[in-house]
Formats: structure tokens, C-alpha cells, sequence
């Protein structure tokens, strides 16, 4: 039996503030792991367990699955926010987001 472990991270935009979630399930054992993304419309304001609850539900429904390099928690982030970067399926404010956090933790 493999199991998964789930995190939950935020996206923030270039001046830090919250504008998404990511879901993502970790399959040591595969050396899988699966993330979906939730974004907020510009128009809303922002609430943490709304975002979580939208992308834990995509997460279930119709995740990303990725390839896992390294087995510590930096080397998932760092392989989900790469991904989720080059992603065409999700909004752009959401790859934007991605490549912030990517350009701030290399």
C-alpha cells in the first residue's frame, strides 16, 4: 500500500500579497507528486480556506502529477512551482506567481 502526504501552499504576487493555493499530495513511494491550483479573481477578496478547500477539491478531481527528483521538502516546492511555471492549463496570474517565488528562492 503507498501512502501520500498533503501540503498546502500559498501563491502570493509580487508584493507578497495571497492571490492562490496550491494543493499538493507527495507519493514517496512512486516518487509522484500530484498539485492543483485555485486563483483568485482580481474583482474577490482573498479567504485562505476557500482557496484550499477550491484546490483540494481540484486536487481529488484532476491533478498535475510530476515526476519527484529529490525527497526533501525544498527540492517538492521547488519541483511544483518549476511545473506549475510552464503550465498552460492554469491562469497566468498563477505562473506569474510561480516564477515570483521561483526567482526569490534560487
Amino acid at each position: 500500500m503507498t501512502t501520500s502526504k498533503r501540503r498546502i501552499m500559498f501563491l502570493r504576487d509580487e508584493k507578497f500579497r495571497p492571490i492562490g493555493c496550491i494543493a499538493i499530495s507527495v507519493n514517496r513511494q512512486r516518487a509522484r507528486i500530484r498539485y492543483q491550483v485555485s486563483v483568485l479573481n482580481p474583482i474577490d477578496k482573498f479567504e485562505r480556506d476557500l482557496a484550499r478547500h477550491i484546490a483540494l477539491g481540484r486536487l481529488l478531481e484532476k491533478p498535475f502529477v510530476i515526476s519527484m527528483k529529490g525527497d526533501c521538502g525544498w527540492d517538492i516546492n521547488y519541483a511544483v512551482m518549476s511545473s506549475l511555471e510552464k503550465n498552460k492549463d492554469v491562469p497566468t496570474r498563477a505562473q506569474k506567481a510561480a516564477k515570483h517565488w521561483l526567482d526569490d528562492n534560487l
